[in-house]
Protein backbone atom coordinates (compact mmCIF):
# COMPACT_ATOMS: atom_id res chain seq x y z
CA UNK A 1 0.00 0.00 0.00
CA UNK A 2 2.81 2.43 0.90
CA UNK A 3 4.61 1.62 -2.38
CA UNK A 4 1.42 2.28 -4.35
CA UNK A 5 0.93 5.63 -2.60
CA UNK A 6 4.56 6.55 -3.30
CA UNK A 7 4.15 5.78 -7.03
CA UNK A 8 0.86 7.69 -7.12
CA UNK A 9 2.55 10.66 -5.43
CA UNK A 10 5.36 10.66 -8.01
CA UNK A 11 2.84 10.60 -10.86
CA UNK A 12 0.98 13.56 -9.37
CA UNK A 13 4.25 15.48 -8.91
CA UNK A 14 5.32 14.76 -12.49
CA UNK A 15 1.96 15.94 -13.77
CA UNK A 16 2.06 19.15 -11.70
CA UNK A 17 5.47 20.04 -13.13
CA UNK A 18 4.35 19.83 -16.78
CA UNK A 19 3.90 23.63 -17.00
CA UNK A 20 7.11 24.41 -15.14
CA UNK A 21 9.44 26.84 -16.93
CA UNK A 22 13.21 27.20 -16.62
CA UNK A 23 15.95 29.46 -17.97
CA UNK A 24 19.63 28.92 -18.61
CA UNK A 25 22.14 30.72 -16.37
CA UNK A 26 25.88 31.18 -16.03
CA UNK A 27 26.46 31.97 -19.70
CA UNK A 28 24.92 28.66 -20.78
CA UNK A 29 23.33 29.04 -24.19
CA UNK A 30 22.25 25.56 -25.24
CA UNK A 31 21.50 22.01 -24.19
CA UNK A 32 22.70 19.17 -26.41
CA UNK A 33 21.11 15.74 -25.98
CA UNK A 34 22.43 12.54 -27.53
CA UNK A 35 22.22 8.77 -27.12
CA UNK A 36 21.47 5.47 -28.82
CA UNK A 37 18.25 4.77 -30.72
CA UNK A 38 15.27 4.06 -28.47
CA UNK A 39 16.55 5.83 -25.34
CA UNK A 40 13.99 8.66 -25.68
CA UNK A 41 16.30 11.53 -26.61
CA UNK A 42 13.85 13.12 -29.08
CA UNK A 43 11.01 13.22 -26.55
CA UNK A 44 13.35 14.60 -23.91
CA UNK A 45 14.51 17.30 -26.31
CA UNK A 46 10.99 18.31 -27.22
CA UNK A 47 9.88 18.42 -23.58
CA UNK A 48 12.91 20.41 -22.49
CA UNK A 49 12.55 22.91 -25.35
CA UNK A 50 8.98 23.55 -24.24
CA UNK A 51 10.07 24.30 -20.67
CA UNK A 52 12.93 26.51 -21.84
CA UNK A 53 10.92 28.28 -24.51
CA UNK A 54 13.83 27.35 -26.77
CA UNK A 55 14.27 26.51 -30.43
CA UNK A 56 14.53 22.76 -31.07
CA UNK A 57 16.78 21.14 -33.66
CA UNK A 58 16.44 17.37 -34.08
CA UNK A 59 19.26 16.07 -36.29
CA UNK A 60 17.68 12.61 -36.49
CA UNK A 61 14.46 14.12 -37.78
CA UNK A 62 16.36 16.05 -40.45
CA UNK A 63 18.21 12.88 -41.46
CA UNK A 64 15.02 10.81 -41.67
CA UNK A 65 13.16 13.47 -43.65
CA UNK A 66 16.04 13.90 -46.11
CA UNK A 67 16.45 10.15 -46.67
CA UNK A 68 12.69 9.42 -46.82
CA UNK A 69 12.57 7.39 -43.60
CA UNK A 70 10.36 7.49 -40.48
CA UNK A 71 10.88 7.32 -36.68
CA UNK A 72 10.13 3.57 -36.96
CA UNK A 73 13.05 3.00 -39.36
CA UNK A 74 15.56 0.62 -37.78
CA UNK A 75 17.82 -0.18 -40.73
CA UNK A 76 20.96 1.84 -41.41
CA UNK A 77 20.06 4.91 -43.44
CA UNK A 78 22.45 5.10 -46.36
CA UNK A 79 23.34 8.70 -47.18
CA UNK A 80 26.20 10.78 -48.56
CA UNK A 81 28.86 11.95 -46.13
CA UNK A 82 27.98 15.52 -47.08
CA UNK A 83 24.61 15.15 -45.35
CA UNK A 84 26.23 14.20 -42.02
CA UNK A 85 28.65 17.12 -42.39
CA UNK A 86 25.78 19.53 -43.13
CA UNK A 87 23.87 18.36 -40.04
CA UNK A 88 26.98 18.81 -37.88
CA UNK A 89 27.72 22.24 -39.42
CA UNK A 90 24.14 23.35 -38.74
CA UNK A 91 24.58 22.45 -35.07
CA UNK A 92 27.72 24.57 -34.89
CA UNK A 93 25.92 27.51 -36.49
CA UNK A 94 22.98 27.17 -34.10
CA UNK A 95 25.36 27.22 -31.13
CA UNK A 96 26.99 30.38 -32.50
CA UNK A 97 23.59 32.09 -32.79
CA UNK A 98 22.25 30.91 -29.42
CA UNK A 99 22.38 32.92 -26.21
CA UNK A 100 21.06 32.59 -22.65
CA UNK A 101 18.12 34.77 -23.74
CA UNK A 102 17.50 32.78 -26.95
CA UNK A 103 18.65 29.24 -26.17
CA UNK A 104 18.55 26.20 -28.40
CA UNK A 105 18.03 22.51 -27.66
CA UNK A 106 19.86 20.19 -30.04
CA UNK A 107 19.13 16.48 -30.33
CA UNK A 108 21.74 14.70 -32.45
CA UNK A 109 23.84 11.53 -32.42
CA UNK A 110 27.10 13.46 -32.65
CA UNK A 111 25.82 16.37 -30.58
CA UNK A 112 28.17 15.76 -27.66
CA UNK A 113 31.27 15.86 -29.85
CA UNK A 114 30.04 18.90 -31.83
CA UNK A 115 29.37 20.81 -28.60
CA UNK A 116 32.80 19.84 -27.26
CA UNK A 117 34.43 21.30 -30.40
CA UNK A 118 32.34 24.47 -30.07
CA UNK A 119 33.34 24.98 -26.42
CA UNK A 120 37.03 24.59 -27.30
CA UNK A 121 36.69 27.33 -29.91
CA UNK A 122 34.44 29.55 -27.74
CA UNK A 123 35.79 29.21 -24.22
CA UNK A 124 33.46 31.81 -22.70
CA UNK A 125 30.34 29.92 -23.83
CA UNK A 126 28.75 27.01 -21.98
CA UNK A 127 26.75 24.15 -23.45
CA UNK A 128 25.10 21.48 -21.32
CA UNK A 129 25.96 18.13 -22.90
CA UNK A 130 23.61 15.33 -21.85
CA UNK A 131 24.13 11.64 -22.60
CA UNK A 132 20.83 9.72 -22.46
CA UNK A 133 20.98 6.01 -21.66
CA UNK A 134 18.45 3.22 -21.29
CA UNK A 135 18.58 -0.50 -20.60
CA UNK A 136 19.03 -2.13 -24.03
CA UNK A 137 16.01 -4.47 -23.98
CA UNK A 138 13.73 -1.63 -22.88
CA UNK A 139 15.03 0.57 -25.70
CA UNK A 140 14.36 -2.22 -28.20
CA UNK A 141 10.85 -2.64 -26.81
CA UNK A 142 10.21 1.08 -27.26
CA UNK A 143 11.25 0.88 -30.90
CA UNK A 144 8.90 -2.09 -31.37
CA UNK A 145 6.05 -0.11 -29.81
CA UNK A 146 6.93 2.83 -32.07
CA UNK A 147 6.59 0.55 -35.10
CA UNK A 148 3.09 -0.41 -33.99
CA UNK A 149 2.23 3.25 -33.40
CA UNK A 150 3.54 4.04 -36.88
CA UNK A 151 1.05 1.61 -38.41
CA UNK A 152 -1.79 3.30 -36.50
CA UNK A 153 -0.60 6.66 -37.81
CA UNK A 154 -0.55 5.24 -41.35
CA UNK A 155 -4.12 3.97 -40.88
CA UNK A 156 -5.20 7.48 -39.89
CA UNK A 157 -3.31 9.07 -42.77
CA UNK A 158 -4.90 6.66 -45.30
CA UNK A 159 -8.37 7.48 -43.95
CA UNK A 160 -7.70 11.21 -44.25
CA UNK A 161 -6.35 10.81 -47.79
CA UNK A 162 -9.47 8.85 -48.77
CA UNK A 163 -11.68 11.55 -47.24
CA UNK A 164 -9.86 14.19 -49.30
CA UNK A 165 -10.29 12.14 -52.46
CA UNK A 166 -6.57 11.47 -52.80
CA UNK A 167 -7.19 7.70 -52.67
CA UNK A 168 -10.01 5.93 -54.49
CA UNK A 169 -11.86 3.03 -52.86
CA UNK A 170 -9.62 0.33 -54.35
CA UNK A 171 -6.43 2.16 -53.32
CA UNK A 172 -7.78 2.80 -49.84
CA UNK A 173 -8.73 -0.82 -49.19
CA UNK A 174 -5.43 -2.04 -50.65
CA UNK A 175 -3.57 0.22 -48.21
CA UNK A 176 -5.71 -0.99 -45.29
CA UNK A 177 -4.95 -4.59 -46.28
CA UNK A 178 -1.22 -3.90 -46.40
CA UNK A 179 -1.21 -2.19 -43.02
CA UNK A 180 -3.34 -4.92 -41.43
CA UNK A 181 -0.96 -7.64 -42.66
CA UNK A 182 2.05 -5.69 -41.38
CA UNK A 183 0.39 -5.23 -37.97
CA UNK A 184 -0.42 -8.94 -37.79
CA UNK A 185 3.18 -9.80 -38.71
CA UNK A 186 4.59 -7.62 -35.94
CA UNK A 187 2.22 -9.01 -33.31
CA UNK A 188 2.39 -12.66 -34.37
CA UNK A 189 6.18 -12.75 -34.61
CA UNK A 190 6.98 -10.38 -31.74
CA UNK A 191 10.01 -12.31 -30.31
CA UNK A 192 11.58 -12.59 -33.76
CA UNK A 193 10.90 -8.91 -34.49
CA UNK A 194 12.59 -7.89 -31.23
CA UNK A 195 15.67 -9.92 -32.18
CA UNK A 196 15.59 -8.36 -35.64
CA UNK A 197 15.50 -4.86 -34.13
CA UNK A 198 18.49 -5.67 -31.92
CA UNK A 199 20.52 -6.97 -34.87
CA UNK A 200 19.57 -4.04 -37.11
CA UNK A 201 20.49 -1.48 -34.44
CA UNK A 202 23.92 -3.06 -33.99
CA UNK A 203 24.48 -2.97 -37.75
CA UNK A 204 23.21 0.61 -37.94
CA UNK A 205 25.65 1.77 -35.25
CA UNK A 206 28.50 -0.09 -36.95
CA UNK A 207 27.80 1.59 -40.29
CA UNK A 208 27.45 5.01 -38.68
CA UNK A 209 30.84 4.65 -36.98
CA UNK A 210 32.34 3.41 -40.22
CA UNK A 211 31.05 6.47 -42.05
CA UNK A 212 32.15 8.94 -39.37
CA UNK A 213 35.64 7.40 -39.18
CA UNK A 214 36.30 8.35 -42.82
CA UNK A 215 34.93 11.89 -42.80
CA UNK A 216 37.94 14.10 -42.17
CA UNK A 217 40.36 15.31 -39.54
CA UNK A 218 37.91 16.58 -36.91
CA UNK A 219 36.09 13.22 -36.89
CA UNK A 220 39.33 11.39 -36.11
CA UNK A 221 38.94 12.41 -32.46
CA UNK A 222 36.16 9.83 -32.12
CA UNK A 223 37.65 7.17 -34.41
CA UNK A 224 37.20 3.73 -32.88
CA UNK A 225 35.25 5.18 -29.94
CA UNK A 226 31.69 4.27 -28.98
CA UNK A 227 30.42 7.82 -28.39
CA UNK A 228 27.37 6.49 -26.51
CA UNK A 229 29.45 4.59 -23.95
CA UNK A 230 29.40 6.49 -20.63
CA UNK A 231 33.07 5.58 -20.16
CA UNK A 232 34.10 7.02 -23.56
CA UNK A 233 36.79 9.71 -23.59
CA UNK A 234 38.43 11.64 -26.40
CA UNK A 235 41.92 13.14 -26.45
CA UNK A 236 42.05 16.87 -27.13
CA UNK A 237 44.97 19.31 -27.32
CA UNK A 238 45.48 21.74 -24.44
CA UNK A 239 48.30 24.13 -23.62
CA UNK A 240 50.17 23.56 -20.40
CA UNK A 241 50.04 26.00 -17.49
CA UNK A 242 52.75 28.16 -19.03
CA UNK A 243 50.75 28.39 -22.25
CA UNK A 244 53.53 26.93 -24.37
CA UNK A 245 53.67 23.18 -24.72
CA UNK A 246 50.56 21.50 -26.15
CA UNK A 247 49.54 18.33 -24.36
CA UNK A 248 46.74 15.84 -24.95
CA UNK A 249 44.18 15.35 -22.23
CA UNK A 250 41.21 12.99 -22.05
CA UNK A 251 37.72 14.45 -21.61
CA UNK A 252 34.19 12.96 -21.69
CA UNK A 253 31.69 13.97 -24.36
CA UNK A 254 29.02 14.87 -21.81
CA UNK A 255 28.53 16.85 -18.60
CA UNK A 256 26.12 14.35 -17.08
CA UNK A 257 23.98 11.31 -17.87
CA UNK A 258 20.24 10.74 -17.72
CA UNK A 259 18.82 7.22 -17.60
CA UNK A 260 15.27 6.81 -18.90
CA UNK A 261 15.09 3.15 -17.86
CA UNK A 262 11.71 2.38 -16.23
CA UNK A 263 10.82 6.08 -16.32
CA UNK A 264 7.86 7.69 -18.02
CA UNK A 265 8.35 10.67 -20.31
CA UNK A 266 7.48 13.41 -17.78
CA UNK A 267 9.54 11.77 -15.05
CA UNK A 268 12.58 11.72 -17.35
CA UNK A 269 12.06 15.37 -18.32
CA UNK A 270 11.80 16.36 -14.65
CA UNK A 271 15.00 14.45 -13.89
CA UNK A 272 16.76 16.27 -16.74
CA UNK A 273 15.57 19.66 -15.47
CA UNK A 274 16.70 18.84 -11.92
CA UNK A 275 20.16 17.84 -13.16
CA UNK A 276 20.49 21.03 -15.22
CA UNK A 277 19.67 23.01 -12.07
CA UNK A 278 21.99 20.95 -9.85
CA UNK A 279 24.89 21.32 -12.30
CA UNK A 280 24.46 25.10 -12.47
CA UNK A 281 23.19 25.30 -16.05
CA UNK A 282 19.64 26.43 -15.29
CA UNK A 283 17.18 27.68 -12.71
CA UNK A 284 13.46 27.09 -12.28
CA UNK A 285 11.30 30.17 -12.77
CA UNK A 286 8.61 30.99 -10.21
CA UNK A 287 5.18 30.99 -11.90
CA UNK A 288 4.86 34.79 -11.73
CA UNK A 289 8.22 35.21 -13.56
CA UNK A 290 7.33 32.93 -16.45
CA UNK A 291 6.97 34.99 -19.65
CA UNK A 292 3.51 34.54 -21.13
CA UNK A 293 4.99 34.20 -24.62
CA UNK A 294 7.53 31.54 -23.68
CA UNK A 295 7.02 28.49 -25.87
CA UNK A 296 8.97 25.86 -27.76
CA UNK A 297 9.77 26.69 -31.39
CA UNK A 298 10.71 23.71 -33.55
CA UNK A 299 13.12 24.38 -36.40
CA UNK A 300 11.51 24.09 -39.83
CA UNK A 301 13.51 23.12 -42.95
CA UNK A 302 13.22 26.77 -44.03
CA UNK A 303 14.69 28.00 -40.74
CA UNK A 304 17.58 25.57 -41.05
CA UNK A 305 18.25 26.64 -44.65
CA UNK A 306 18.42 30.31 -43.64
CA UNK A 307 20.90 29.53 -40.83
CA UNK A 308 23.07 27.42 -43.12
CA UNK A 309 23.04 30.12 -45.80
CA UNK A 310 23.97 32.88 -43.35
CA UNK A 311 26.94 30.92 -42.00
CA UNK A 312 28.00 29.00 -45.11
CA UNK A 313 31.24 30.92 -45.55
CA UNK A 314 32.05 31.12 -41.85
CA UNK A 315 34.69 28.63 -40.62
CA UNK A 316 33.68 26.32 -37.76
Amino acid sequence: MNAERHIEGLEIENHLRENEKIRLIGNARAVVIFGRSGVGQSRLGKGLAKRLGASLYDGGRVLRTTTGNTPATIKAMGRPKALDKDIDATQGNLLIQASPEEPVVIVAKRGGHNATIFERENQDARVAKVLVTCERNEAIRRIYDRMLEGIQDDFQEAAEQAARGELNDDEFFEELKRLTLEHERLVKHEPAILREIKDELQEKERKDREQWDTMGSIYRETRGIDIFDPAARIKVPRKDRRGKRVVKIEIPLYDFQISTTKRKKEESINLLVDELVNKGFAEILPPEETPASQSEVEMTPGDIYMIETAFRDQPR
